[in-house]
């Protein structure tokens, strides 16, 4: 049986050059056809709870786009196949984001130029944010124990799963804009040569 993880690949730089890399993904909106896509591979077409979609490009921080692709994968983060990916688009910023449910795993790789560096969520925000939602909806007694068994947590862990995944995601925020900014402040100085 297949351990299968939610990922999302969050792919930033300038208007251009995430155009061009949306071209290449094989969709700029909705279900992605691998066949049409020098990006994703067959494998990641298809998951057990979804299939690979690309959400609209959107502004990053007045200045940048960023466009993101949701799929899942089983027993592959597909971290080495995206670290290539970024080496063919060096002026572009790859965070790929999991959530392995399985084993409590949820954190993200921030890939350029082929490098990547790794991040996974700490304990103790993993245990705050579930307890959160539990708390919300209702599964919190009044000693704070939770009910991990009552009927409706399924839809819960969901929810605590994507707010992991955007903690994730954030977290490479500032890291990516000061590389950006660099990388167009350099560009600019050396077209006024």
């Amino acid at each position: 049986m297949a351990n299968w993880s939610n990922l999302r690949l969050i792919v930033t730089g300038s208007p251009n050059d995430v155009a061009l890399f949306r071209r290449a993904a094989g969709a700029r909106e909705g279900r992605v056809d691998t066949a049409k896509s020098s990006i994703f591979t067959a494998e990641m077409e298809y998951g057990e709870g979804g299939d690979l979609n690309a959400n609209r490009a959107r502004v990053f921080r007045r200045v940048f786009r960023t466009a993101s692709y949701l799929f899942q994968a089983a027993n592959d983060d597909y971290r080495e196949h995206f670290a290539a990916v970024s080496r063919r688009f060096p002026t572009l910023a790859f965070v790929l984001v999991w959530s392995d449910p399985n084993v409590d795993s949820h954190g993200s790789y921030l890939l350029r130029r082929g490098r990547s560096r790794a991040w996974e969520v700490p304990p103790r925000t993993r245990g705050n944010i579930f307890k959160k939602h539990y708390r919300a909806a209702g599964f919190v007694d009044a000693q704070g124990k939770v009910d991990f068994d009552a009927e409706g947590t399924y839809d819960v862990d969901s929810e605590v799963f994507v707010e992991m995944m955007d903690v994730a995601e954030r977290h490479w925020d500032e890291v990516v804009v000061d590389w950006l900014t660099k990388q167009r402040s350099r560009a600019a100085g050396s077209k006024g040569q």
